[in-house]
């Protein structure tokens, strides 16, 4: 059975009832020192609770949401790994899904839609529905979810929408009003950005947001509506994202990044050393699927834990 190491936190809340070593953090607890254990993969994925599973994707976003027999996937990460993402979902137990977010038209995160078109019964699909002019992905995409009959919805803030067991997305961005950030194709600045509560646990998903878009949503809404215990990290955590204004208002205990090496790309680009900077200097965790490969985050609603695929050097 794989075995799967797991970085936690000191717990103060109840225990997991699935089995191996665990240590919890309940939902509203202060930051603390992470702690090593080890549990098994089939019980995370068996388990009752939520499970959110940013997956390793390189450098692109995939986040699978699992709740009461449900899936719920956030993007599709890119093209030239779409088969071996479709066969570490199945590994998962994902045999369909009831929603596929697509936060923007970026390869990088759609560019794995084809093959799970082809590959899973998809319910829906929420798209944000921005345009890539020069795309030949995203009218393919379109023309297969309309000839396989999907139900398509525009995903607009602000919006809620419920899913098993209680839990719920908070649409926060993007409205109807675009924002244009000068030198930038404004499909970054107005991404998705969504907060998964269950319970009283709450996730901030950035996709890719920049500070700008952070501003924005700050100004939109009470800070209590964006404190969130995790955050999904804006961007790959490059130094377009993730401003001091953002983590003061999301407040997280944990904050997670999808990312890969870029061909081409300056070496601290992807994260950025001065995003991961700013994280710690909030006394935040921080996690990246470069390093420890899939960050999951497993919780009852009222405790969590953070759970890593590798173990890293030094632990």
């Amino acid at each position: 059975m794989l075995k799967i190491w797991v970085r936690l936190l000191v717990c103060l809340s109840v225990i997991f009832s699935f089995a191996g070593c665990k240590t919890n953090i309940s939902a509203d607890a202060k930051k603390q020192a992470p702690v090593v254990k080890v549990a098994t993969l089939q019980n995370t994925v068996q388990s009752k609770n939520l499970v959110v599973n940013v997956m390793n994707v390189g450098k692109a976003d995939s986040i699978l949401i699992q709740i009461g027999g449900k899936n719920y996937l956030i993007d599709t990460g890119l093209k030239e790994n779409s088969n071996n993402l479709v066969e570490h979902l199945r590994a998962l137990g994902v045999d369909k899904f009831d929603i596929i977010f697509m936060t923007h038209p970026h390869k990088d995160h759609i560019g794995g839609m084809p093959a799970l078109l082809n590959s899973f019964k998809i319910k829906q699909v929420y798209d944000t529905e921005l345009i890539k002019p020069d795309s030949k992905l995203y009218p393919k995409i379109l023309k297969l979810i309309a000839e396989k009959h999907i139900t398509k919805t525009k995903i607009q803030a602000p919006m809620k929408i419920p899913i098993a067991d209680g839990a719920y997305f908070e649409v926060l961005w993007p409205v109807k009003q675009k924002i244009t950030v000068p030198g930038d194709t404004n499909l970054n600045p107005n991404s998705l950005v969504m907060r998964l509560v269950y319970k009283d646990f709450s996730m901030m998903f950035a996709a890719d947001s920049y500070k700008e878009s952070e501003e924005h949503i700050i100004g939109l809404y009470p800070q209590d509506e964006l404190k969130s215990n995790v955050l999904k990290v804006g961007h790959h955590g490059s130094n377009a994202s993730t401003s001091d204004a953002w983590l003061n208002v999301v407040n997280p205990q944990v904050a997670i990044a999808s990312y890969g090496v870029k061909k081409g790309a300056a070496a601290d680009k992807y994260p950025s050393k001065k995003t991961v900077e700013r994280i710690k200097a909030h006394n935040i965790k921080f996690y990246g699927t470069f390093v420890e490969g899939d960050v999951r985050v497993v919780t009852d609603g009222k405790a969590y834990s953070i759970e890593t695929e590798k173990k890293q050097e030094g632990v």
